[in-house]
């Protein structure tokens, strides 16, 4: 009779019920779910990139929801955290990312039976900013700061489990970066410089002249903040 009011049967109720049934995994927290997703993603053998990049998109997913069950997180669960936790950002190029690898997320989760499976699930319908391909805005002086203090974090990481050569890729990174940030060369200048052109006892800088093969400038009134990152 109560199936009746909404005009379905009880053999309709009973597929939907199979299709859809969250009741397998009634106690997967999110954290729990996030540890399996990562097993999974080693078992697919993706990049080590690839699997480093889950692991810190994961983190604050985890921390905000603590031990919420998966199966009962709403669209507007969702939204809430990107607001309360993701809310600084207001660059859709990195927002949009973080949104599409909670979709992701929750497609694995509905694969793999920790959600229903129903054809929308509560990432779906979140709202994807999209790419915003106009000419990028100066970066004030903090967001200069946090991105060289990553690449040094990554470079000690991967010194810690012995990849040196990457190590020192990213802190030749870090050189490039402050040369273009703080000393107004350009990329294809300072793409050229190597450690034998930046004397560090003197603070001289030799740069190539771009589109030169030999003529060299030199930079000699950078600041203390380009001597002390380097």
């Amino acid at each position: 009779k109560d199936l009746a009011k909404v005009g379905s049967t009880i053999k309709e109720a009973t597929e939907w019920y199979l299709k859809t049934g969250p009741q397998r995994f009634p106690d997967k927290t999110v954290e729990e779910c996030g540890e399996l997703f990562l097993k999974s993603a080693k078992k697919r053998n993706v990049k080590q990139s690839t699997y480093e990049n889950y692991e810190r998109l994961l983190k604050p997913l985890i921390a905000h929801f603590d031990t919420k069950a998966v199966n009962v997180l709403t669209k507007q669960d969702l939204e809430q955290y990107f607001d309360t936790t993701q809310g600084h950002i207001d660059n859709p190029n990195t927002l949009g990312p973080r949104k599409k690898f909670v979709r992701t997320f929750f497609g694995w989760l509905q694969d793999n039976g920790y959600i229903h499976k129903q054809d929308d699930h509560a990432a779906e319908r979140l709202d994807i900013p999209s790419k915003d391909l106009s000419t990028p805005k100066l970066a004030p002086w903090h967001e200069a700061q946090h991105m060289l203090y990553w690449y040094d974090a990554e470079a000690r990481k991967r010194e810690r489990r012995k990849g040196k050569d990457i190590a020192a890729s990213y802190r030749g990174s870090m050189v490039y970066l402050v040369l273009i940030l703080f000393c107004g060369v350009r990329r294809e200048e300072a793409s050229q410089v190597v450690w034998k052109d930046i004397d560090l006892v003197g603070r001289k800088i030799k740069i190539l002249v771009e589109g030169a093969k030999k003529r060299q400038r030199r930079v000699n009134d950078a600041s203390d903040n380009v001597w002390q990152w380097l």
